[in-house]
């Protein structure tokens, strides 16, 4: 099921090592499940064909991955406001996006080891966005200071 891509480049695991990691996901998302909340989302997924084994945990089966994974576009456009921060996703080429979604922060103006807060986001989103370098932009903080039914 790994999705065939040898171009130039580095690369860190072989076809077969690809193939294992595919394989124990798929296991993981039927065996243990994720938790997923809403239940909107939960009627959109047993209706593609997974259940509910516990409160919000979702058991995929390896057939819909699968299926999903083969009908995803090879390449897509993630738009920018303007065209020029346009970044098009495809095989063999790179962009560059923060990462994570961090929870606390050791605040460097105060020196405090604290909960994040939508200040924190709003300076991280800054702080990406004056770096050439970085294409995309994802939350890169959780701010703790709203509400839990707008996060």
């Amino acid at each position: 099921m790994v999705q065939e891509y040898f171009g130039l480049g580095f690369h860190f695991f072989e076809k077969e090592d690809l193939e294992a990691i595919h394989d124990a996901t798929l296991e993981v998302m039927m065996d243990v499940g994720i938790n997923v909340y809403g239940k909107e989302a939960h009627e959109l997924l047993i209706d593609a064909g997974c259940k509910i084994t516990e409160e919000n945990r979702i058991h995929f089966p390896a057939q819909l991955v699968n299926d999903a994974i083969t009908s995803a576009p090879s390449e897509f456009l993630m738009a920018g406001r303007e065209s020029k921060f346009d970044a098009l996703q495809k095989p063999g080429k790179v962009t560059y996006t923060n990462f994570g979604t961090g929870i606390m922060i050791d605040d460097p103006f105060t020196g405090e080891w604290r909960k994040t807060t939508k200040h924190d986001l709003a300076l991280a989103a800054r702080v990406c966005d004056a770096v050439d370098e970085v294409d995309t932009f994802t939350i890169a903080i959780a701010a703790q200071d709203v509400p839990e039914a707008i996060k």
